[in-house]
């Protein structure tokens, strides 16, 4: 092989472990905030905090579309955003949120729980 050669494979070689680093940084970061806004919903919940339940509720929401927008990329961080749900034990107050008379706290409790519900079994 000439050196040409040699060059453009080292620059593809470079371009796959920069996005695998890039993807594990990603999952890492989405792992942490989704584990920090469930735990803090579930907790806020269990005090009957219901402005701090919506903001959680709406962070969640928020990183979760993100993540649907990001593409392939996105679509491997939702595993760790649907992991986080799961051992922050927030599915059942989803759940629960979806009976909300507020009806814009049901549809997005809804939405997101119909979404992740799904991905879980598929995972």
């Amino acid at each position: 092989m000439d050196a040409a050669l040699w060059t453009a494979v080292a620059a593809v070689l470079l371009v796959v472990l920069c996005s695998k680093e890039e993807q594990q940084q990603r999952c890492i970061a989405v792992k942490a905030d989704s584990q920090a806004a469930a735990r803090a919903m579930v907790a806020a919940y269990g005090r009957e905090d219901r402005e701090a339940v919506i903001e959680h509720l709406d962070t969640l929401s928020q990183i979760y579309s993100e993540q649907l927008a990001s593409g392939h990329a996105g679509i491997v961080a939702l595993t760790e955003f649907c992991n986080a749900l799961v051992h922050a034990d927030a599915l059942d107050f989803l759940h629960a949120l979806q009976e909300d008379t507020d009806r814009r706290v049901a549809q997005t409790a809804k939405e997101i729980f119909e979404e992740v519900v799904p991905r879980m079994w598929s995972i």
